[in-house]
């Protein structure tokens, strides 16, 4: 095998895993009243060596996550990449992000919680 089709392989495993994470996310929400504080909280990932930055943010787009280098918020959060994906503009949106980094933590990515009150 070689590295292209490995990494074209941990690749579609990822896609797979993030759908997976997705899907325990919507389910989390369904009937959750949207009360509380507004916020952007979402999920926060160290990058992996397999890929690059852009590889990485590009494999969360096509799963419909608009992904992108934490540093372009902050230097503290230089190597982490931010996944937002506002389910809601309160409750609703934290507990999708929290469900969500639960469920790639449990896959195995390294995840933490990112929470900002608007």
């Amino acid at each position: 095998m070689t590295k292209k089709e490995m990494k074209d392989g941990i690749r579609e495993i990822w896609i797979d895993q993030i759908k997976t994470a997705m899907n325990k996310a919507d389910k989390a929400i369904e009937g959750c009243e949207d009360n509380g504080t507004c916020n952007f909280d979402m999920v926060m990932i160290r990058k992996e060596k397999t890929f690059t930055y852009d590889e990485t943010i590009e494999i969360f787009k096509e799963c419909g996550i608009n992904a992108s280098r934490g540093s372009e918020w902050s230097r503290y959060y230089n190597g982490l990449i931010g996944l937002p994906n506002y389910k809601g503009q309160a409750e609703k949106n934290t507990k999708w992000a929290e469900t969500f980094g639960e469920s790639l933590k449990e896959q195995g990515f390294e995840v933490s919680m990112y929470y900002q009150c608007d």
